[in-house]
């Protein structure tokens, strides 16, 4: 995914949890007015959805901090080295 596409992607999750939060506190604020089923099984996809999301950013983090910025190790026997991988 390139990083145009991942700021995208970005972007919808936090849209979604503005939403999320939205009706949490809508529902805090009047809690006489029940949230309807269907509502409530759609915040929790999308709740679900936007973790699924969190969860593969993480998961892949250390390989982006990689690409970005390289390898560099020091070996015992040989001064200090680095590895740039270069992306297309």
């Amino acid at each position: 995914m390139n990083w145009k596409a991942s700021v995208r992607k970005i972007n919808q999750a936090r849209e979604k949890l503005i939403t999320i939060l939205a009706h949490i506190e809508a529902h805090i604020d009047f809690p006489e007015e029940d949230i309807a089923p269907e509502t409530r099984e759609s915040l929790l996809r999308d709740t679900q959805t936007v973790l699924s999301f969190v969860r593969s950013l993480i998961a892949t983090a250390r390989e982006g901090k990689i690409l970005r910025e390289g390898i560099s190790w020091r070996s015992s026997d040989a001064p200090t080295l680095q590895v740039r991988l270069m992306t297309p």
